[in-house]
């Protein structure tokens, strides 16, 4: 054993010195070219009608010439060759990062699943190659993790708040860089209920068919999110933007909607029973079979909204009245 592995150090070493051979070889081959033929090409004629001292000051400029000029492309190209070292080193660790990352959202303890979320929230902020994957991950892992059901398989009541883990993916989704807004997010048919996600910026957000109960939303941002038949009872959604949101069958009943923002929002067979929504700007909002029952709407805006046919709105508060 000693002996293959002492052949094979002599035959590194032997490598070693035949390629510092050959290096070293071709720079003095390269620098001879370089003052000899390639000099005297480049000066031409120019020095054929010259002699003596003048002569050799000509060839000594022309010689100061190609050195700069050569020094100068090998600087350029070991500048590009350290940015590209840095640029592919830069992606290997947004590489590695990311596989850690994954890793530890697979554990089976809670606590490396929660450390994979925030190491995912780090790869996307610093890469902005890898957003669109790190939100469709993410997304991915709520969906997983928290799917609706009516009950557990031992018959027994959901928990009324998401897991740790669960609510920080989300949180982490709510928070993600500017550069990556326009990331389609995708929680649909999710059990969200209690979570609380004050001031999120969910915009564009698919929560069709999701279980928000309960769930803190306040100041968030769901402009132009998709509710289709997900429930929000006793929400608290003061001063949420839901402008020109899907909210098409949502049920709403019981929920804070003071300040809320519904401009242009469609509540097509929406439930807003017992809502308080002091304040709120309904402006051009579609409330077209809707049920308001017992819902308080002081102060609301309803102008352009269409509200004839809402179930419950004529013994409801309300002192904006709508524009026919």
């Amino acid at each position: 054993m000693y002996r293959y592995l002492s052949k094979a150090v002599t035959r590194v070493r032997w490598l070693s010195v035949l390629v510092g051979l050959a290096v070293g070889f071709a720079t003095v081959t390269a620098i001879v070219w370089l003052l000899g033929p390639a000099t005297l090409f480049v000066a031409g004629d120019a020095v054929t009608v010259l002699a003596g001292k003048e002569r050799v000051d000509a060839i000594n400029s022309v010689r100061q010439t190609l050195i700069s000029a050569v020094t100068g492309v090998v600087a350029l190209g070991a500048v590009v060759m350290a940015v590209r070292t840095y640029v592919l080193t830069r992606r290997g660790q947004h590489a590695d990062r990311y596989a850690k990352a994954i890793a530890l959202l697979a554990s089976e303890k809670l606590a490396e699943r929660i450390g994979g979320v925030y190491a995912l929230e780090h790869v996307m902020r610093d890469s902005a190659k890898d957003q669109r994957t790190v939100v469709d991950v993410l997304a991915a892992f709520v969906r997983e993790s928290a799917p609706i059901q009516l009950e557990h398989d031992d018959g027994s009541d959901r928990s009324t708040k998401p897991v740790t883990d669960v609510h920080a993916a989300v949180i982490v989704l709510g928070r993600r860089p500017r550069s990556a807004a326009s990331v389609p997010i995708d929680l649909t048919a999710t059990d969200l209920r209690g979570a609380r996600l004050e001031g999120v910026r969910l915009s564009g957000a698919v929560f069709d068919g999701s279980q928000l109960d309960g769930a803190v939303l306040s100041e968030a941002d769901l402009r132009a999110a998709s509710l289709r038949g997900a429930t929000l009872v006793d929400a608290d959604l003061t001063g949420v933007d839901l402008t020109r949101a899907d909210l098409v069958g949502a049920d709403l009943s019981g929920a804070q909607l003071g300040r809320a923002r519904l401009r242009e929002a469609t509540l097509i067979q929406a439930r807003l029973d017992n809502v308080t929504a002091f304040g709120a700007d309904l402006t051009e909002a579609d409330l077209h079979s809707a049920s308001a029952v017992g819902a308080d709407l002081a102060g609301a805006d309803l102008r352009g909204a269409k509200i004839a046919d809402v179930e419950g709105l004529g013994h409801s508060r309300t002192e904006t009245s709508p524009d026919e």
